[in-house]
């Protein structure tokens, strides 16, 4: 049986060690997008130890639950599952979100105190009833040597009611206010738009040869760089971030406020609002593949779920000159299908483009 190639750990394998690869992660809505040069070891990899850095990231998890776009577990993501970077958070009043596992969701949770007040009384918080009686018998055993009892009980449990009351309209009319702290590693989710990028070149290059030669891209010096380590990081190893590969590529993640300097904000809304009026949705992929200066450069603008977007350089690329002007891809989230659009709404995207200051 005739065998070839692997893009990730650039073995050779037999037809049967492949399957299709998401250019684009399933879980963000897609199933048109896709690869068939990645075998099934180098994807399960793929999957696990980078696309779930982009998928799972803050910037995206919200919207996911939005959408109901389910994970390789077939079960949409809690949207605190991932954005806490912990498992429990509390605000400065004693209030948690705990994570449970079981149900797939936060609970809600006082942490047991006890406060002195001023005649001698105390006064215990807790989340439970259970908690609040347990406290008082073991603090009346340390004092007194037995616990409550029968009367004592009664009373106890008859003054959490009418204070659980109390606190229940309290807390209705105010609300519990819980900081949230967000833990992400960028250079991850960077490796990932990295990853989007590096698998499209092999797309057009598969599904159009006449644009881009695949033995040529194999070849190139800065695509084997990018292979490299996304490699590397499939497989944890260190070394993958340790070299400095800035002379290769630059990956650069922008907020819709960051892309101001980039593009015509005002031109950009007219052309979301015109692909709105094609898919009927505003939940939508678009990615570009552009050749704007001839410098050997390739500029790739991948904007996710309409959310946030990477602008990615790869830098001394021979095969630059081949590459059209535009590359333009449309791939609606909700029929997870890539939609084909007249070239003049395309267009009305590219003359607005800006180089970054950096560039020029």
């Amino acid at each position: 049986m005739e065998k070839r190639l692997c893009i990730f750990c650039d073995e050779k394998k037999t037809q049967n060690d492949f399957n299709k690869e998401h250019i684009i992660p399933d879980a963000l809505g897609n199933e048109s997008l896709i690869i068939d040069c990645v075998c099934k070891d180098c994807n399960s990899l793929l999957g696990s130890r980078i696309d779930v850095h982009l998928t799972d990231s803050f910037y995206l998890i919200g919207k996911r639950a939005k959408l109901n776009l389910k994970g390789k577990s077939g079960k949409v993501p809690y949207i605190l599952t991932n954005a806490t970077g912990m498992k429990t958070v509390e605000n400065n009043r004693g209030v948690s979100l705990k994570y449970n596992k079981r149900k797939e969701q936060y609970d809600i949770r006082v942490h047991p105190k006890v406060i002195a007040e001023e005649d001698g009384r105390i006064r215990i918080i807790a989340s439970t009833a259970d908690e609040i009686i347990n406290i008082a018998n073991t603090r009346k055993i340390r004092k007194k040597g037995k616990g409550l009892s029968d009367k004592e009980r009664l009373a106890l449990i008859e003054e959490i009611e009418k204070n659980k009351k109390t606190n229940e309209k309290k807390e209705n009319r105010e609300g519990v206010a819980i900081n949230i702290k967000l833990e992400y590693d960028l250079r991850k989710i960077e490796l990932a738009f990295l990853k989007i990028a590096y698998e499209l070149l092999y797309f057009i290059s598969i599904s159009s040869g006449d644009i881009i030669n695949t033995e040529k891209l194999r070849n190139e010096e800065t695509i084997n760089k990018i292979r490299e380590v996304l490699y590397l990081e499939m497989i944890g190893n260190e070394d993958a971030k340790d070299e400095n590969y800035d002379n290769y590529w630059e990956v650069s993640i922008k907020t819709d406020r960051d892309m101001e300097e980039f593009i015509n904000k005002d031109n950009v809304t007219r052309f979301e609002k015109e692909i709105e009026q094609i898919l009927g949705n505003n939940n939508w992929h678009f990615i570009n593949i552009l050749n704007i200066n001839k410098q050997k450069e390739i500029l790739i603008i991948i904007r996710l779920l309409n959310i946030v977007t990477s602008i990615i350089v790869i830098k001394s690329i021979e095969i630059a000159d081949g590459i059209p002007f535009s590359i333009p891809l449309i791939v609606d989230s909700t029929s997870k299908r890539c939609i084909s659009l007249q070239a003049d709404i395309i267009t009305k995207l590219i003359p607005n483009l800006v180089v970054s200051k950096k560039r020029n």
